[in-house]
């Protein structure tokens, strides 16, 4: 097969990521650079981008509750419950030491490397903040040269380096005409943008730190399903585009008229009648998460995936 066909035929595949894990996407694609670098390039590094968007995500998320509590310190929060530090403690998994090494050998000039370098180094920083002040017993916490909590601060340069990496991978996605996190990672943005500020937005009532719904949803892969559904709610219906579908949710675009935490029942191909709750907004897209999740082997999830695989390619 020729060069120029060979990279096509990889780069049109790349949604098969979608029937795999993303580790395995990326071992398939550093398997394959030993035909040759230049052809398989492309494909390569789309796939660490995708290995990567997922685990900064999911750092970013555990961060997140690490400076909502060190946040909540700093202010002086009154029955702030601290074991969340130890509890939603953030660890690089091997996936993304993986994928941080392979950035570094192949794509060292990449502003991508460079961000998530330094995403990394904020992290093992702020972790050893984390540990002194469990070791202390939860008490003593260690100011800065400037008097401020060192734990707080150090947080949030997590939070403001892991936002600007997420850009950077939503940039890099999108020659490849793949929407990435600043599309779908929407919530996650904001809830940065608010620790870096010094809020503590993930502290609930009683003190406790508490992991958002869609971050907890997210473990579960979005299959790309660009099709017609209708949504009603409050006895109107309007006509919306389902644009991915997980086990425990859907994700919706051009919807209107909607709060979050609404019921709403969603009609999709073949008359299939979904429930479920809106959990997330964001200029005319909703995340809805289901009443009852589907199971891996439904019918219906089996239907809406053999229809993600047959336009997954075209979706923006």
């Amino acid at each position: 097969m020729p060069d120029a066909a060979r990279e096509t035929s990889a780069l049109t595949a790349a949604p098969e990521r979608l029937k795999q894990t993303q580790f395995e996407l990326a071992s398939m694609a550093y398997e394959a650079r030993g035909g040759g670098r230049d052809v398989y390039e492309r494909s390569s590094f789309l796939s660490l981008l995708i290995v990567a968007q997922y685990e900064v995500e999911r750092l970013c998320v555990l961060s997140a509750m690490s400076a909502s509590i060190a946040n909540g310190h700093a202010v002086g929060l009154a029955n702030l419950k601290s074991r969340g530090l130890v509890t939603y403690f953030p660890i690089e998994s091997a996936k993304m030491t993986l994928a941080g090494l392979r950035f570094k050998k192949w794509y060292s000039d990449r502003a991508v490397t460079k961000n998530l370098t330094e995403f990394i180094a904020a992290l093992a920083e702020a972790k050893v903040e984390n540990i002194e002040f469990v070791a202390s017993g939860f008490t003593e916490l260690r100011a800065d040269d400037q008097g401020y909590p060192a734990m707080a601060r150090a947080w949030q340069v997590v939070c403001s380096k892991g936002r600007r990496l997420l850009a950077e991978i939503d940039k890099e996605l999108s020659s490849f005409a793949i929407q990435g996190a600043a599309g779908e990672a929407a919530p996650l943005l904001d809830l940065l943008e608010k620790s870096v500020s010094g809020a503590y937005p993930l502290i609930d009532a009683n003190g406790d730190v508490i992991m958002p719904q869609w971050a907890e949803q997210r473990e579960f892969p979005r299959i790309p399903v660009r099709s017609a559904a209708q949504l009603k709610c409050r006895g109107e219906e309007q006509g919306v585009v389902l644009r991915d579908i997980s086990i425990n949710g859907l994700g919706l675009e051009n919807v209107s008229g909607l709060n979050d935490g609404v019921q709403v029942e969603v009609k999709l191909a073949r008359g299939s009648l979904l429930r479920g709750t809106v959990v997330w907004l964001r200029q005319g897209r909703a995340g809805v998460s289901l009443q009852r999740p589907f199971h891996a082997d439904d019918p219906g999830l089996q239907f809406l995936m053999e229809s993600g695989n047959k336009t997954g390619s075209n979706s923006d």
